[in-house]
């Protein structure tokens, strides 16, 4: 067991300072989130109500003005699922489209966590405060209108050319969000240096 004890602080000390910095505030940061998501925040749902509502909204909108289509409503009410075998109740805002479900954005598919990994992120580096502040503001109104824009596509494709939902939700309009997440990083430390 000294052995491996070893080799870890061995391996620790070869890592440069700043990414130990780095890595330190991150994993910090990531544990305080967490622990104040889930002690306060996450049942009186004080971050993803007014999220998940105003995403459902949006996207209502979205699809009703730049569709070419008409009649989408997100209604806010109490969802019943059933995950891993037992019924569950959620709250989601739905999208509705001339009576019938198309969508429902849950809580997950809100973007916070998308936007607190994004924070974490910029957060952890090192940059001038007000670098942080611009990119951070930046980066959260560019995160809320891709999911907008990711959850209004998921409708459409839903409403129209449901053979290639499950793809599109699960695989690509992901692997989009990500990208421009990691372009904004790379633009971020790139002009921090």
């Amino acid at each position: 067991m000294d052995g491996l004890k070893g080799k870890i602080v061995g391996f620790y000390h070869i890592i440069p300072r700043s990414v130990r910095s780095f890595l330190t505030t991150a994993l910090v940061f990531a544990l305080a989130w967490k622990l104040a998501y889930l002690c306060f925040l996450i049942n009186p749902r004080v971050l993803d109500r007014p999220l998940t509502e105003h995403v459902g909204s949006s996207t209502a909108y979205a699809l009703n003005h730049f569709s070419g289509l008409h009649g989408f409503n997100a209604i806010n009410r109490l969802d019943t699922n059933i995950i891993e075998g037992q019924m569950q109740m959620t709250q989601v805002s739905k999208i509705i489209h001339q009576g019938h479900k198309v969508l429902h954005i849950a809580d997950g598919c809100n973007g916070l966590e998308l936007m607190v990994l994004y924070v974490g992120f910029i957060f952890s580096f090192p940059a001038s405060t007000a670098r942080k502040v611009g990119y951070i503001l930046m980066g959260l109104l560019l995160i809320d209108c891709l999911n907008i824009l990711r959850c209004s596509l998921l409708g459409f494709i839903k409403e129209y050319y449901h053979p290639y939902f499950n793809i599109s939700h699960h695989f690509i309009f992901k692997a989009i969000v990500y990208t421009v997440i990691v372009i904004l990083w790379v633009q971020f430390t790139k002009t921090s240096a």
